[in-house]
């Protein structure tokens, strides 16, 4: 099995820049909003990540989900440019309970209409896969998770907040290549 996930060793706590404040949610199961790196994260954590990973942060996505979401559909993210992006460094606030899944990719990917916050995906329907793994992303430290496949989260007793953390990578970056680069740097955290 492939590895959709790995844990990095990259401390969290300090991410989330003095004085943000959360989007205000307006509909009650899940939403999406889109920031500028600089808009959310702190400058200094930035630095000190940016050196240590390699790249540049460059958009962060905000997720929520009510508790006990419940998905019917999986989704693809995708470039602004066209093509499947291939992955994300999420972590989490709150969410206990929660845990993302992935499923086998589709032999064809079509793209799908843009979210509220304007980003592209393809969504398709879970009974339709076949899931492949699955992990509860934790929130005390950042993960390296894969989103260039159908994936989608699955919440617990507690709503959830996700912000996920996306590069200036090229199209045609692979999930191999950030493996790669990331374990050469020891970054990854060996699963147990």
């Amino acid at each position: 099995m492939e590895n959709n996930w790995y844990n990095i060793n990259v401390d969290v706590s300090e991410a989330i820049k003095t004085g943000w404040k959360f989007p205000e949610i307006k509909n009650k199961t899940d939403q999406v909003w889109r920031f500028h790196s600089s808009d959310i994260l702190d400058p200094d954590w930035v630095s000190r990540t940016q050196k240590l990973l390699g790249f540049e942060w460059d958009v962060v996505m905000v997720f929520w989900k009510t508790k006990w979401w419940a998905p019917k559909l999986a989704h693809i993210d995708m470039y602004d440019a066209g093509g499947a992006a291939q992955f994300g460094l999420n972590f989490i606030i709150g969410g206990a309970g929660s845990e993302m899944r992935w499923y086998q990719p589709p032999a064809e990917i079509v793209e799908s209409p843009r979210t509220p916050a304007g980003t592209r995906h393809c969504l398709l329907p879970i009974k339709d896969l076949t899931q492949i793994d699955c992990y509860p992303v934790g929130n005390d430290k950042l993960t390296l998770v894969r989103v260039g496949i159908p994936h989608e989260i699955f919440t617990g007793a507690q709503d959830r907040w996700c912000i996920s953390l996306r590069t200036r990578h090229p199209i045609g970056t692979t999930w191999e290549y950030i493996e790669k680069l990331l374990s050469d740097k020891n970054l990854l955290i060996e699963k147990e």
